[in-house]
């Protein structure tokens, strides 16, 4: 019975000063003054360290959650996703960057998480060191982001819009991360896939028009709807321009993607909302009112939003508890100046003010001298520049980071003039040239080359120019081959302003063709080396390659058989079967086995799902084996097992048969003498004076009375007395309560049936087995508590036993196989012989319940007795 599990926090939690944990006093100054959430956790979820920035998102001090598990303050989908990443980090040993959702105080936002394995103290759990920034975006920003990013959309895999290169059948040559995250695909599996996967099959024609117009040299860019991974739809702008050979033929589509959904959602709500509020005060994105002596007259809905309150809430009271405490004084001054001079216009004014449920928010204050219902009014504006600031704070990072991931991609990247002047490259382009990155500063690159390498990247440079278009370069210097990539990046008048060039080294990926195409040829000798039929087809059917024993089992030539359709060689019924089989590799993309007969022999058939390299499957390889003899040596084979199995079980009823007559004779028999001995020795012990006697006598009557124990004992171990004597029911409950208390366990056994018709051979078996159960419970189960019930139902007699102890995984080897005794699988023989059944429930740490239904009136067969 699996049950749920709750982590806590260890009794003892360790900790360890900041120094210990950051690596110095310096780097702990650091840690504490970052903007981003750090925090030190081992593989069981418990926080070692958190710097200031965590402790304040999850509205604390460090002391208060150090030793606190990951589950103790997030909640539980966001404890397990954090808890799986970490726990990789720490298992493959390799940093893990992850982009996900946190619930804090109620608020949802985004995070990219840093996870890095940490060298952890002895005998401790792993440890990991997790720093989460804070990712989120919002519209308002989005122009002044993109606007920073547009200049090097070319040069970073970082922008903010989604970048990819399809070739002109659809396929996804190339997509920059963004992309691959909007549409939720882990970093680098979307090359290789069709555009059409991540759209509806509405939204496939749309797609398919569009990339006919790319094959005509048309540019275009057209609105979807997009299906993500995880089965979201998101409004997309797609922006299309042909990618063009250098014969004039369409090679693809270079594609960028913006997601449009909330402004498309925005554009349509403001649609709806301007037949209801036609003033525009009311449909202002700033907070707008009127103040008189710094009270509020008027406030429009914007400004309650942004406070957190409504509009009429604020009416008649002063503006200056909206202030934050630091920037009352300077913001009053401001308004007295303004309205003591009569200036036209206040300014705009940077300063902080506090919503109604504590959060500080930037703003912008610009005020003007109005009249107001007849009096010297301030109509005053207010923007909310938190966000902006926020964003302003990403941009730099950002820029900062493009330098960086230009010297972390593989290939040669820069930047340049159309002239050839460098703006920027990484450092591969200067190790390729022998030279130093400060010396490629402001430097032209075409005179960095030879004359007749600079030709050709000029005229690559003026191609470009000119067509404003992406253009390629293949060429080949010193046994490597090289392409190079040219991209115009476009100014506000869309002229080309500079060139993104990159140059990949493609040596390794020609020697890879190279490789596949000797491997077909390995795969062809391979498949006439197999004993089976074996053949390989596409996702329709056709054949594509094929052993000979696979064309002389149709009686065919391997000629006639090219590019043959595999169903059509085979009976209408027996490819339906087929189709389906076929089916269920495509649907679970997992190999599947099978069995069947055709013309009075068997064939055990493999088929096997064929990737293209990702995810997606390309073709099935089909092997199948003529198992006729080993079919019918295994029927052969059961039928024998099936015979030993019977006689088992009649050896098994006569053993039974044979203890309860010993049984009897020892009961009846021996036992009945020792009691009438010891009463004679009792009666002789009385009647003597001698002493020695005496005590002779004495001890002969302890001996007997020890022997006709021993004997009792031997007669319960063969056939208990109690079934005879208390009835079946009793029996059992007798039988539960005597062995809680030998075993010093608690008990709670419940008999909810008067005695049932069943055999007493079958009543006997039933309490051997339930002692046997109770026996491995005290043994192995590590338990203090017992329980069960004896019921009928439906015809049935249930036993059930079970505990608290420490359980086992059923799908291992049990330990209760190897203890002596009935064992599970005799009970289960023996059950099965009668008719009946059992049953185990049981998961590590949960406990074992064992469940026993025999049919009532159940007897053995053949008129056994």
């Amino acid at each position: 019975m699996a049950r749920n599990t709750t982590k806590t926090s260890p009794k003892s939690p360790v900790r360890g000063s900041l120094t210990d944990l950051a690596g110095g006093e310096i780097y702990g100054l650091i840690v504490e003054s970052s903007n981003d959430i750090i925090a030190i956790v081992d593989s069981e979820g418990i926080f070692h360290f958190m710097n200031r920035r965590a402790a304040d998102a999850l509205g604390g001090k460090a002391e208060q959650f150090i030793g606190k598990t990951m589950w103790d303050l997030f909640p539980q989908p966001t404890a397990e996703r954090q808890m799986n990443s970490i726990r990789q980090a720490i298992e493959t040993g390799e940093a893990l960057v992850a982009k996900a959702p946190a619930i804090l105080h109620g608020e949802t936002r985004w995070y990219q998480t840093n996870i890095q394995p940490l060298k952890s103290p002895p005998k401790q759990p792993p440890r990991a060191l997790v720093i989460a920034t804070d990712i989120h975006k919002l519209q308002m920003t989005e122009e002044a982001l993109r606007a920073s990013e547009e200049r090097y959309r070319q040069v970073t895999e970082n922008a903010g819009e989604g970048i990819g290169i399809v070739d002109e059948n659809g396929t996804v040559l190339y997509a920059n991360p963004m992309m691959e995250w909007f549409f939720g695909f882990p970093i680098g599996k979307m090359p290789g896939a069709l555009i059409t996967d991540f759209f509806s099959e509405d939204q496939i024609p749309i797609i398919q028009a569009q990339m006919e117009r790319r094959r005509r040299g048309e540019p275009g860019t057209y609105i979807l709807t997009a299906r993500r991974a995880d089965g979201s739809q998101r409004l997309i702008q797609i922006t299309a321009t042909p990618w063009m050979g250098e014969e004039g033929q369409c090679k693809g589509s270079f594609t960028v993607i913006r997601d449009i959904t909330e402004q498309s959602r925005a554009e349509k709500e403001l649609a709806e909302s301007e037949g209801k509020y036609r003033n525009l005060v009311e449909l202002a994105s700033d907070g707008i009112c009127i103040m008189q002596d710094m009270f509020i007259h008027y406030a429009n809905p914007r400004l309650g939003e942004m406070l957190g309150t409504s509009p009429e809430r604020m009416l008649s009271r002063t503006f200056v508890p909206f202030i934050h405490p630091e920037e009352r004084t300077k913001i009053q001054e401001l308004y007295r100046r303004h309205v003591e001079n009569g200036e036209r216009e206040l300014g705009i004014q940077e300063t902080r003010m506090v919503r109604a449920d504590g959060q500080i928010i930037d703003v912008e204050i610009n005020g003007s001298i109005i009249v107001f219902e007849g009096k010297p009014a301030e109509l005053v504006t207010i923007r909310d520049v938190t966000d902006r600031k926020r964003a302003e704070a990403e941009i730099a990072r950002k820029e900062s980071l493009l330098r960086l991931l230009m010297n972390t991609t593989s290939d040669i990247a820069f930047l340049m003039k159309p002239d050839g002047t460098l703006l920027i490259a990484n450092r591969w382009l200067a190790e390729s040239l022998g030279l130093s990155s400060e010396s490629l500063d402001n430097a032209n690159f075409f005179d960095l080359r030879s004359p007749e390498t600079s030709q050709r990247r000029r005229q690559l440079a003026k191609q470009v120019i000119a067509s404003k278009k992406p253009a390629q370069l293949l060429y080949e210097n010193g046994g490597r081959h090289y392409d190079v990539f040219a991209y115009p990046v476009l100014g506000p008048r869309e002229e080309v302003e500079a060139l993104a060039v990159f140059v990949r080294d493609t040596t390794e990926k020609k020697r890879a063709e190279e490789e596949v195409a000797r491997k077909e040829n390995l795969l062809r000798v391979l498949l006439d080396a197999t004993h089976d039929v074996a053949f390989l087809m596409d996702l329709k059917g056709t054949l594509l390659a094929f052993n000979n024993r696979f064309a002389a089992g149709f009686g065919r030539s391997p000629k006639e058989l090219q590019n043959a359709h595999a169903y059509s060689l085979i009976s209408p019924e027996a490819a339906k079967s087929r189709r389906a089989q076929i089916e269920k590799v495509l649907t679970e993309k997992t190999p599947i086995h099978f069995r069947d007969q055709r013309e009075g022999r068997y064939y055990d058939n493999n088929v096997y799902p064929v990737f293209d390299g990702g995810d997606r499957i390309a073709g099935l390889a089909v092997f199948a084996r003529d198992v006729t003899s080993q079919v019918r040596a295994e029927a052969e084979r059961n039928r024998y097992q099936e015979q030993l199995r019977l006689l088992a079980s009649k050896l098994t009823l006569a053993e039974e048969h044979e203890r309860r007559r010993i049984a009897r004779l020892l009961h009846d028999g021996v036992n009945q003498n020792l009691a009438l001995l010891a009463v004679s020795l009792k009666k002789l012990t009385g009647e003597t004076d001698l002493p020695a006697l005496h005590r002779r006598l004495e001890e002969a009557a302890a001996q007997i009375s020890r022997a006709a124990e021993e004997v009792r004992a031997m007669t319960f171990e063969l056939s208990p007395p109690e079934l005879d004597s208390l009835g079946f029911a009793d029996a059992v409950r007798w039988l539960v309560e005597k062995m809680s208390r030998d075993l010093r366990l608690d008990s709670d056994f419940h008999v909810q049936s008067a005695e049932l018709p069943i055999g007493e051979d079958v009543k006997v078996l039933l309490f051997h087995i339930l002692r046997e159960l109770l026996i491995n419970i005290g043994k192995h189960a590590e338990a203090t508590r017992v329980f069960g019930s004896l019921a009928a139902e439906d015809q049935y007699l249930r036993i059930t036993i079970g505990d608290n102890g420490k359980g086992f995984d059923p799908l291992q080897p049990l330990a209760m196989e190897h203890s002596g005794g009935f064992g599970l699988f005799a009970i289960r023989e023996r059950l099965k012989h009668v008719g009946g059944e059992l049953t185990i429930e049981a998961s590590p740490s949960d406990g074992t319940q064992v469940t026993v239904r025999i049919p009532v009136g159940s007897a053995p067969p053949d008129g056994e007795t």
